[in-house]
């Protein structure tokens, strides 16, 4: 399949991510701004010669994949998110191995490198924690209720927080002590800082193509892995993935 990028305006934004009920769940969610979709997703893991895959072809190896194995292929889902930055959803046990902490480059770089990324993990567990960084700089951040004082900007979007009605809440306050108002700004916080990221940067994720699964993939593993005792000098060997995903009819 040939994915044709098109520069577009999502007006969906990123808050029906935490308001609909049919949003994504136990995902990673990572935008770059200035590279293609497919070209995110090859930062994420994907070999250079994989193909984009269609939905109906992703839908095939999702029915095809033995129901009772738990290590089920990284397909990303690709698209556009808007004013120049592309994104990728994924499976939440995908970030592991391909978020800002976890390079996959050749030269051992973080997806980041020489651009801007936004990095969403949701694992259905824990608050989401979202990292922003740039050119492999943590530059601002959130997790339960606050930014990270240690990131370059940690106040990039602190007006636009306030603006939005999310209040400042000293560390070490007991939340039952908060009035009713301000427990109910605490508790919508992630819709709140959605909002302000998509508003801030002019992104966001198109919810019908998301919700209808219809948006194409491409598989963000590599061919080859090292050697977790090895890595990032050791040796490799061939990733396991590629070769069930052939044994079931998929030759990509």
């Amino acid at each position: 399949m040939t994915y044709r990028h098109r520069m577009i305006e999502h007006r969906d934004g990123l808050a029906w991510i935490e308001t609909d009920g049919d949003g994504p769940e136990y995902f990673g969610l990572v935008f770059g701004q200035g590279v293609s979709p497919r070209e995110l997703a090859v930062r994420l893991g994907a070999p250079e010669d994989s193909p984009v895959l269609d939905p109906a072809t992703i839908e095939r190896i999702e029915q095809a994949w033995p129901t009772h194995r738990y290590d089920e292929p990284n397909i990303g889902r690709i698209g556009d998110a808007g004013n120049g930055w592309s994104f990728c959803l994924l499976p939440c046990a995908a970030m592991e191995t391909s978020g800002s902490g976890n390079p996959f480059g050749a030269d051992g770089s973080s997806p980041s490198k020489g651009i801007r990324t936004i990095e969403i993990t949701d694992t259905g567990m824990d608050p989401a924690n979202i990292i922003h960084m740039h050119d492999e700089t943590y530059v601002w951040s959130w997790f339960d209720g606050d930014s990270h004082d240690r990131a370059a900007e940690p106040d990039l979007l602190a007006d636009r927080l306030r603006a939005l009605g999310l209040p400042t809440i000293a560390p070490g306050t007991n939340l039952r002590d908060l009035d009713e108002e301000t427990r109910d700004a605490r508790d919508r916080q992630y819709e709140i800082v959605y909002r302000a990221i998509s508003e801030h940067f002019g992104i966001g994720l198109p919810r019908e193509e998301v919700t209808g699964r219809t948006l194409p993939g491409m598989v963000c593993e590599p061919r080859e892995i090292r050697n977790a005792r090895h890595a990032p000098e050791g040796p490799t060997e061939r990733n396991p993935t590629w070769d069930r995903l052939r044994a079931l009819g998929f030759d990509l």
